[in-house]
Parts: structure tokens; sequence; C-alpha cells
């Protein structure tokens, strides 16, 4: 695949994910990136919906839901996990841009100003 064609469907998983979390896609990618496997990544999108993780917020099984409904569409296991890794990547970059943009959106046109994420640093 060209990397045109890879952008273009990211784009359309992208927009069929819309409404998931982008951290949990990510941590799908995470996982192909690490196994380089078609039949895994299939395995752990029917996985994730019956497993104890779907408990942690109401919306964590709507997205496990939605990401096995989705990312199978889009990335079947006959395609290459190459050409998957790079679809998926850029699909999860694609959704933080459109969150972050929603985001900016509803502030009034201003990023929030929420605290980053990680431990404090001490300041002298």
């Amino acid at each position: 695949m060209t990397p045109e064609q890879h952008l273009q469907r990211a784009q359309q998983l992208a927009q069929s994910l819309v409404n998931v979390d982008d951290n949990e896609v990510k941590k799908v990618y995470s996982f192909l990136c690490r196994n380089r496997k078609m039949e895994m990544l299939h395995e752990l999108l029917e996985l994730l919906p019956k497993s104890p993780f779907k408990d942690r917020s109401k919306s964590t099984f709507k997205h496990y839901t939605r990401m096995k409904e989705m990312i199978p569409m889009h990335l079947p296991k006959t395609i290459d996990v190459c050409d998957a890794i790079q679809i998926l990547g850029w699909a999860c970059r694609l959704l933080r841009y459109e969150a972050a943009k929603r985001e900016k959106q509803e502030s009034g046109g201003e990023f929030s100003k929420r605290m980053p994420r990680g431990k404090p640093t001490k300041r002298r």
C-alpha cells in the first residue's frame, strides 16, 4: 500500500471510531506493534468487551464494543501487518487531533488549561 492509501483508510477508520476514547485505540495499536500478528489483534478485540477491564467506567464497554465492530472491518486478518500498523497509527493520531479540535470548540476557541499528566516537578 502507498502512504496515501494508508492515510485514506486511517481517515475512514478514525471516522468510524469518532466516539471512542483515543487512549483505548492507542492501547490496541501498541498491542499490534508489540505482537505484529493480525490474528492476535482480532483475538484481543473479541476478548476486550468480555474482560474485567470493561468495568473501569461506564463508557469503557462501549469503546471496546465499538472497536470490536469497526477495526476488523477496516483491518481484516488478511491485511499485511505493516500496513495495519501504519493505518492504525494514523487513525490514533487523527482521533487525538479531532478530540483536541472538539475540546477547543467547546471551550470557546481556546485550548483548556488542564493540569499536565504525570508527577509534578519541584521548582527551586
